[in-house]
């Protein structure tokens, strides 16, 4: 599935504003090969929806007429949860929008655990991340989980070589313990 051209635009507009550092229109406009007056109408539509917002003044090589104001993504727009399973433990981070990380914990369940111990880890960690109040649980857009191993696609459950403890765990479970969040 191709994006219409206005979406491709739209989408590398942000991304370059995501990645950039004190970014402007003239930069995107001279970065991407869009020309200004589009730029300017797409991060205009962005300011309005409350995506982007005019961050501060840019160094600029013209003299002439006011400084281009820098850009930048709002970080409070959403985020996401990193979850990584170990043998013994597992460790989450919570990202903002620009994936900055707002917090991180590990948290040891029980060796040779089941599903169950592992669900209810996850389950207490992303309590833990929430907790500190940086975000709303609503707020969180997808759960992504890292599982040693392979999981098998047909019977759902992990097989993790040297992590014995960490077979047969039933990815069904451990996604409806991310609080019923995409897992990705």
């Amino acid at each position: 599935m191709r994006l219409p051209a206005s979406q491709t635009k739209k989408a590398a507009l942000l991304l370059a504003i995501m990645n950039g550092k004190c970014i402007s229109r003239h930069i995107l406009a001279r970065i991407s090969s869009i020309s200004f007056p589009s730029v300017t109408r797409i991060i205009d539509e962005f300011i309005d929806r409350g995506i982007v917002r005019e961050s501060g003044k840019v160094e600029s090589f013209s003299k002439a007429g006011p400084k281009p104001m820098a850009l930048s993504v709002r970080s409070d727009l959403g985020c996401s949860i990193g979850i990584d399973l170990e043998g013994s433990a597992v460790r989450g981070v919570l990202l903002d929008f620009e994936n900055k990380p707002r917090s991180s914990h590990r948290l040891s369940f029980r060796q040779a655990g089941s599903s169950e111990d592992a669900a209810t880890a996850i389950q207490t960690l992303i309590e833990q991340l929430l907790a500190d109040g940086w975000t709303e649980p609503e707020k969180v857009m997808g759960v992504g989980m890292g599982l040693p191993g392979h999981v098998d696609p047909v019977h759902g459950a992990t097989y993790a070589w040297g992590h014995e403890e960490l077979t047969n765990l039933s990815v069904e479970r451990l996604n409806e313990a991310a609080h019923r969040l995409p897992a990705v």
